[in-house]
């Protein structure tokens, strides 16, 4: 089995829920990704909609360590959720969510990220120390065994360089299906045969229909090109959800988040569906940067956020 896994929401129920009559509700939670020590505290969420008349719920969360209560003021209009977040007694971090929903005639669940430190920060690679910015993301797709870093003597991570799209390959296939898995043997791609390293990876990708390469004709997969946040966005979505749901249903919300990723344009459910799940906050406060390459650092963020954090799917 891998490490993606479909879990069920068992979180805290508020009192009666209204439907808003709103036609155009949009709704802002802040903040979206908390990081918490190992001791645990409690904090505060601010809700903003666009309207006065916009409903909305706090349904709590799905891990027991993360205790979401009912909206302290509000439900209707601008309001505030509590939580608190029990100590974490584990040399390990953990990551969870806490899930707030739009209502109206469409419903759209939003997630606010914790990732709780454990008691003991390991040093997973040389070049990512404790201090490292992304040092937990690493530390938990390592263990995880989602990565083996990018060298082994000496052993190095490299969160700096950008992500190939080789990389990308087995970091979602193993996240997706673990690293036991059969696969086509007959090559998809031109350019990556029998011999490549990341042969298999590259063909189950394909196989499960998070990629179709590059070119078309030639069939080429470009595996040493770099691979832009727009196409993570895709590929994470695809590899969380399956193709066929993420390609037609995502059931993200409408209304861009980011100005350089408007509505209509390529990509557009994928990114909104990641600013929904709390996984991005973008490259700025209004800014995607879709183009920009992603860095190996950046992508043990989305990966745990993605795949190894329990989340309500819609």
């Amino acid at each position: 089995m891998g490490y993606l896994q479909r879990i069920l929401f068992t979180g805290l129920a508020t009192a009666a829920l209204a439907f808003s009559d709103v036609p155009t509700c949009t709704l802002t939670v802040f903040p979206q990704n908390i990081l918490v020590v190992a001791g645990g505290g409690s904090g505060t969420l601010s809700v903003t909609t666009s309207d006065p008349g916009c409903s909305w719920g706090a349904l709590g969360s799905n891990s027991a360590w993360i205790q979401g209560n009912p909206p302290t003021t509000g439900g209707t209009g601008n309001g505030t959720v509590s939580f608190t977040v029990a100590a974490n007694t584990n040399p390990t971090p953990r990551t969870g969510t806490l899930t707030l929903t739009l209502l109206g005639s469409s419903t759209f669940n939003y997630q606010v990220q914790i990732e709780q430190t454990g008691t003991i920060t390991p040093q997973p690679f040389n070049d990512v120390p404790t201090n490292h910015p992304y040092v937990l993301y690493v530390d938990q797709i390592q263990t995880a065994g989602l990565t083996t870093g990018c060298s082994l003597f000496p052993p190095l991570f490299c969160p700096d360089q950008s992500v190939t799209r080789g990389q990308m390959a087995v970091f979602i296939v193993r996240a997706a299906v673990g690293d036991t898995f059969t696969y086509p043997n007959l090559p998809y791609f031109d350019d990556v045969n029998q011999n490549h390293p990341y042969f298999k990876y590259i063909q189950k990708l394909r196989e499960l229909g998070i990629t179709t390469g590059c070119s078309a004709t030639p069939a080429l997969y470009c595996p040493d090109s770099s691979v832009t946040r727009l196409q993570m966005a895709i590929f994470l979505m695809r590899g969380r959800f399956g193709s066929a749901l993420a390609d037609t249903n995502l059931n993200n919300s409408t209304t861009a988040y980011f100005a350089d990723v408007p509505t209509g344009s390529p990509g557009f459910p994928y990114v909104q569906k990641m600013k929904d799940f709390g996984i991005t906050s973008g490259c700025s406060e209004t800014l995607y940067c879709p183009g920009d390459p992603i860095s190996r650092g950046q992508t043990a963020v989305f990966l745990t956020r993605v795949f190894l954090t329990p989340f309500l799917v819609f």
